[in-house]
């Protein structure tokens, strides 16, 4: 995971469980979580809060958001560089 920028403060208990979530999740299916399977994965009660907590972590650098605006639109950084290693 990347370090925080100096300054900036490291992700929260709720932000890492989003992270593990996304990561679980995208080996499982192959794809990224939706908005709704974030939400009942992680007892957040609205799909603005998931949204909230994603964009939260895409400032930060851990979440890549691709450019579609498909509700399975995140991406760990993690799996996004693994990703890009596999394109032909």
């Amino acid at each position: 995971m990347p370090e925080p920028a100096p300054g900036q403060n490291p992700i929260t208990d709720r932000q890492q469980v989003m992270i593990d979530v996304l990561v679980v999740r995208f080996r499982a299916d192959y794809r990224p979580a939706s908005v709704r399977e974030l939400m009942t994965d992680t007892g957040i009660n609205s799909p603005n809060g998931v949204i909230c907590h994603l964009r939260a972590l895409v400032k930060k650098g851990f979440v890549f958001e691709l450019d579609d605006k498909s509700s399975r639109r995140f991406v760990p950084v993690s799996v996004k560089q693994h990703l890009d290693q596999m394109q032909i």
